[in-house]
């Protein structure tokens, strides 16, 4: 039989995302070694990381280790756990795992990281008139 290989997670919980720029800050970290995520449920492994952390998530995301912040995949199904378990296979076992426990919406902070709105510091008033 065949035994999975246990991943290395770098786990960051009980932080806060923020915005401009987009960061996850005042956070512990954990490196979760010893367990192998292959094959388990989406509740199973929900229940895995809360036992880990000190506030129970909303929300959990993971990256690859190389890529932006902003690289983040949301995991709440066991087919996004299955696709978290793919990245794991295909990047060296390693990856990042975010809890998310405000209720903030991640995307949304995302989209405005990548695609700021353009903010009008002034707005000229002076309405020209045409004479005549």
């Amino acid at each position: 039989m065949v035994v999975p290989l246990p991943f290395i997670v770098n786990l960051y919980h009980d932080g806060v995302f923020r915005v401009n720029p987009f960061q996850y800050v005042n956070s512990d970290s954990k490196v979760i070694d010893d367990v192998s995520f292959d094959g388990m449920s989406f509740k199973d492994f929900f229940g895995t990381v809360r036992r880990l952390v000190i506030v129970s998530p909303i929300s959990m995301y993971y990256k690859i280790t190389s890529d932006p912040l902003t690289a983040l995949k949301l995991i709440k199904t066991n087919e996004d756990l299955c696709s978290f378990v793919k990245a794991c296979y295909e990047n060296n076992f390693k990856i990042e795992l975010f809890t998310e426990h405000s209720g903030y919406k991640i995307k949304a902070m995302i989209a405005e990281e990548l695609h700021p709105k353009k903010h009008v510091s002034h707005v000229d008033l002076h309405v020209e008139t045409i004479t005549h």
